[in-house]
């Protein structure tokens, strides 16, 4: 073409809000957006405001709108973790109330326990400063009379049980085997099994929605403006995933 391209850059939705939609009903893009408010820099990672290419309005033909969906909607995708939300906020109590069980078992309670054969004689008044000092001051002893401290033994449950019950359940419904989830030292022992389901499902995903969502649009929207030849057909081709290249 004529023309070149100068940069390219993707914006997730929350640095490019649709500015205006299309509302004419006879149009072919009726309720696409029109216009895009691009945020440039973001505030939340440098902590700059007003870098002087902060926002700017852009036209939906500078714009190709991917929505990571394969429903019937090309504006509004999905939330990844909308399926397994539940489960997520799960494991983070799991893993939050795991160290408070350490600190807490590390650290174990106290029974206090008077001597029968001296029931007249009543707790000190000051027992609670006592053991305030002894727990969180520097006082390693305690001065007890008529009184015998027994530790109680903490009951610590080690939650890989219940933090795997839900790593199952996150993958079942992600449709994402265990081992080839837990990242790349657990992938290397996956069985073949799990191995040729996660390449068909990667397989899918190229050819499903990458292919027709991301990389036609893209090639068609610079064919659109002048930046490539247009040609008579293209086609997209990806390499087998099943084979070491």
């Amino acid at each position: 073409g004529d023309r070149k391209l100068l940069f390219l850059r993707e914006f997730d939705e929350r640095l490019a809000p649709v500015n205006a939609w299309e509302t004419e009903v006879k149009n072919p893009r009726y309720g696409q957006p029109t216009s895009y408010n691009l945020t440039f820099d973001d505030p939340k990672l440098t902590g700059v405001k007003g870098s002087g290419r902060a926002t700017e309005q852009v036209h939906w033909s500078r714009v190709v709108h991917v929505a990571d969906n394969l429903t019937t909607s090309d504006v509004f995708g999905v939330p990844r973790m909308r399926p397994v939300f539940n489960d997520l906020l799960d494991l983070r109590k799991l893993y939050g109330g795991s160290a408070e069980m350490y600190w807490q078992g590390a650290f174990p309670g106290m029974a206090l326990q008077s001597d029968p054969n001296l029931a007249d004689i009543p707790f000190p008044d000051n027992l609670k400063d006592i053991m305030e000092e002894y727990r969180n001051g520097l006082q390693r002893y305690l001065a007890l009379a008529g009184t015998e401290a027994k530790m109680l033994s903490p009951t610590v449950v080690s939650p890989d049980v219940q933090i795997k019950v839900h790593l199952e359940a996150i993958c079942v419904r992600l449709g994402v085997p265990l081992r080839i989830f837990l990242g790349s030292e657990r992938g290397e022992l996956a069985s073949s099994q799990d191995a040729r389901a996660w390449n068909g499902r990667i397989r899918q995903r190229q050819n499903r929605f990458l292919t027709p969502r991301l990389i036609a649009p893209v090639v068609d929207r610079l064919v659109a403006l002048g930046v490539l030849p247009e040609p008579e057909k293209y086609m997209v081709e990806w390499p087998d995933i099943s084979e070491k290249t």
